[in-house]
């Protein structure tokens, strides 16, 4: 948006239309609310803010290898939702298998909340670094529970190969064979 002037009264340019400027709203004499507002981004930009946020807070995990009852092989980052005035960010974490440890390993990363927060400072330019909410995420734990149920109702078993379907007549076709070795 830009604005000129033209006889003496302030006109704006937007979305291509040229008209006087919308007055300024006001909280009482001489506030402008519009300087309060807070910056919203884009949903294009807080998408890659929050796959950078899930980057460095998955390495910043790393550093916490030497804590005690903290698996960080178990611990995956599944996504990082910032809030648009970048305030805040939650992080939806997964820990798979530790059923027993899993509070405890939450209680690890809500207490070096503000240690990760600073990396992540380091690392980011961003105008604010958002205050971290780690939340448990169950979501990859029923996706691997989905897949071995349906390993289960087709019998199949998860490392087993694929084999080639015989056709109609019990012959397997020559496009389903596997290609042979010269002689």
């Amino acid at each position: 948006m830009s604005s000129m002037r033209a006889h003496g009264a302030v006109t704006h340019v937007a979305a291509g239309r040229i008209g006087p400027m919308p007055p300024a709203t006001t909280n009482g004499p001489g506030r402008n609310t519009a300087k309060l507002q807070p910056t919203i981004m884009s949903s294009q930009r807080i998408a890659r803010v929050n796959e950078m946020m899930r980057r460095e807070v998955g390495n910043a995990i790393l550093r916490l290898d030497g804590e005690e009852g903290f698996d960080v092989a178990a611990v995956t980052v599944t996504s990082v939702d910032t809030s648009p005035n970048l305030r805040q960010a939650r992080v939806n974490i997964s820990i798979l298998e530790h059923h027993d440890d899993r509070e405890a390993m939450m209680r690890v990363l809500k207490r070096h909340r503000a240690d990760i927060q600073h990396q992540i400072s380091r690392h980011l330019v961003l105008k604010y670094t958002p205050k971290l909410m780690f939340v448990f995420d169950s979501g990859i734990e029923k996706g691997a529970h989905v897949l071995d149920l349906l390993n289960e109702l087709t019998g199949a078993e998860p490392d087993e190969p694929d084999t080639p379907d015989p056709g109609l007549d019990g012959h397997v076709s020559p496009q389903d064979e596997e290609p042979r070795p010269p002689v």
